[in-house]
Parts: C-alpha cells; structure tokens; sequence
C-alpha cells in the first residue's frame, strides 16, 4: 500500500525509512528516482499512499516530471507525505500554483530553528515536540517556513516563531507537507518525540497503518 520515492539524490537517507516503516510493521516498495528516473503518475497510483523524501539541502531537488507525477496522483485522491528541505522556496518559483493548490502552502521566509513545537488540535503535531540530532545536514540559510492556506493546519511550527515548518491537509486526497527533513529528527531522547511516534501520527492520517 505504500511507496517510498528515494529522491535524496545518492544519499542513504532511505535507510531511515525503511527502519521506521518496518518497527511499524508497515511493508513498503520504493522507487530510486537516481536509478529509475521520475515515477509517473500511473506508477504512484498503484499504492495508496506515497511517501517522498528529497533529504537535505540541495537545489533543483523537485523536477517537472516529479511535481507532474504528484500532482496526477493527488487529482485522482492519492494520499502523500512529503519532506525535503527548502522545497516550499523553490516551488514558489517552480510552480506556485502546485505549492498553493496542491501543497496548501505558500513560502513564509527564511527561519531556522533546531525545534519544531506541535500546533494543538493538529492530527500530526498535537502534544508533540521534535528536534533535530546534533550534526544533522538542515542548512540555515536554505531552511524556511510555509504559511498553510486553502484548507491546510498547521502541524509543526519553529520554536520561537509564529509561522510553520509543516503542515496537513484533509480533503480528496490526504497530505502531509515536512519543509524540512523528516530523516533529521533527534531519536534517542525522552524529551523529544522520536521519528516513528510521528511516523505512526502520519501513516495514520494517510490511512496507510492501523491501530
């Protein structure tokens, strides 16, 4: 029922994924975009969840043909989850309209922060507080924040600031929108949520996982 899309350009990030999935007992198929080039649209609509990971900073990260895929898949009520760093920022460019519409984000400015405070009554955020593990690759001039619109919620926010880091959105389709790296999260303290108690919010949300 679920894809993983590898779109971090060579890194091993998938690793990570793949880890969390299985602790949920959540089987996967995954898609290397550096070996396979870009999913199409048909090729995401045989799962019904997608989960597209770009890894960290990097330019260019999301190509035509990928936001063509995604947005062919969430027209015909496919359910996404999509995390990479800065994407919010080069998709106002990109294309706005696939940010705006489809993504329910606008780009909000630069902010870095290693904290990401819940947003209450969020599905995904509620309750939970996330940092990054020290050393992970988020570059703070390239990191920023997304202003939900058209039906988004607000999941996560940086500490000390009023805009978000993430987001979901409930309609036709299902999405949940990272504009940083899920993979950076902090996942050996008890102060924090760790990676796979917010997985577990996500795929929940998507419908790909019960209790």
């Amino acid at each position: 029922r679920v894809l993983l899309v590898d779109d971090d350009r060579g890194a091993a990030y998938e690793s990570i994924y793949f880890g969390d999935t299985y602790k949920r007992r959540v089987p996967v198929d995954t898609w290397n975009k550096q070996t396979s080039g870009s999913p199409t649209g048909a090729d995401l609509l045989n799962y019904s969840t997608v989960i597209w990971f770009t890894g960290d900073s990097a330019a260019d990260s999301l190509q035509l043909a990928d936001v063509t895929a995604m947005k062919d898949y969430l027209d015909n009520a496919g359910n996404l989850f999509l995390s990479g760093q800065g994407l919010a920022n080069e998709l106002r460019t990109q294309d706005s309209l696939f940010l705006e519409n489809y993504l329910h984000a606008r780009y909000g400015g630069t902010y870095f922060s290693i904290y990401h405070d819940g947003i209450a009554g969020s599905p995904i955020g509620d309750g939970f507080t996330a940092r990054y593990y020290s050393g992970a690759n988020q570059g703070i001039s390239i990191s920023s924040q997304i202003i939900p619109v058209t039906g988004g919620i607000g999941a996560f926010k940086f500490r000390n600031s009023s805009q978000y880091s993430a987001l979901s959105y409930s309609g036709t389709y299902k999405l949940v929108f990272f504009n940083w790296g899920y993979e950076a999260i902090l996942n050996t303290s008890p102060s924090y949520a760790t990676r796979d108690t917010i997985l577990t919010r996500i795929l929940l949300f998507l419908d790909a996982w019960s209790q």
